[in-house]
């Protein structure tokens, strides 16, 4: 599994995270997009290592609405990562 989220984080561009977002229906402004890329791109390891940490301290770069979602496909997808 870290292999094939390597190869997509390599592969990332902020179109294809945009339409990602989407299609869960997230709609990120493109604040929201850019620091959303290279949050991930920098952080990826870590995030696969403990996909639980506590992400409230990025609470402030995101709307309200936005971060609930973040947190509830965190949720959905981190059952994979077992």
């Amino acid at each position: 599994m870290y292999k094939l989220l390597k190869d997509y984080i390599n592969r990332m561009t902020l179109d294809s995270l945009r339409e990602v977002f989407i299609k869960n229906g997230i709609y990120f402004s493109d604040e929201e997009l850019l620091y959303t890329y290279k949050f991930l791109k920098k952080n990826y390891e870590g995030l696969y290592a403990n996909p639980f940490i506590d992400l409230s301290r990025f609470k402030s770069h995101y709307s309200e609405e936005n971060f609930k979602k973040i947190l509830e496909l965190r949720e959905k997808y981190s059952s994979y990562l077992d």
